[in-house]
């Protein structure tokens, strides 16, 4: 996840990442990716999702069918 990391300050604005275990699943993770703004969050998937260091992380997902995005702003 690192060179992911890395990939993502390269594109601007990524603040931080945070990886959790999802409660009462037997393997459910959620990565909480925080960004300066919305847009930068929205666009950078288009900035990453061909480099090798998003394909290393794809092959540690089980199920990449099953992951889901979302986005918020802070309440």
């Amino acid at each position: 996840m690192d060179a992911l990391d890395r990939e993502l300050a390269a594109v601007g604005g990524f603040q931080s990442r945070e990886l959790y275990r999802a409660a009462g699943t037997g393997n459910g993770w959620l990565l909480d990716y925080r960004w300066v703004t919305l847009l930068e969050a929205q666009d950078s998937m288009s900035k990453v999702a061909h480099t090798d260091a998003f394909a290393n992380l794809m092959a540690c997902v089980e199920n990449p069918e099953m992951m889901k995005m979302s986005y918020g702003v802070p309440a």
